[in-house]
């Protein structure tokens, strides 16, 4: 009897659990897609590629830590954080100018 009760509670759980999957698959078919929220937010990988190897030539004092991409900017942070208080790097704005991203402001953040 112990035994029948252990293998119906298995059972219940892995089919709870194939049901939440199921149903967690089909929430992210029906998500939007971030191009459809944002149509004019986004750059191509060919762009990002052209901005990389610009930013390749400064000094970043770091990694890149963000990319934000607005309707006619880019902006790219960059640095090294330690501790939440502990960190420094370079912020770089880049515009699109007769079809050529180019550096329009460069700026450091000390935390």
């Amino acid at each position: 009897m112990k035994s029948q009760y252990v293998v119906l509670s298995v059972l219940a759980v892995v089919v709870a659990g194939l049901v939440a999957a199921v149903s967690l698959a089909e929430s992210a078919r029906q998500a939007p897609r971030a191009k459809d929220m944002f149509p004019n937010r986004g750059i191509s990988l060919g762009e990002m590629n052209e901005i990389l190897t610009l930013l390749g030539n400064e000094d970043l004092k770091g990694g890149i830590l963000s990319v934000r991409v607005n309707k006619s900017s880019v902006e790219v942070r960059t640095g090294h954080v330690e501790a939440p208080l502990a960190g420094s790097g370079m912020i770089f704005t880049l515009e699109k100018k007769d079809g050529k991203w180019v550096i329009t402001k460069r700026s450091a953040w000390v935390s």
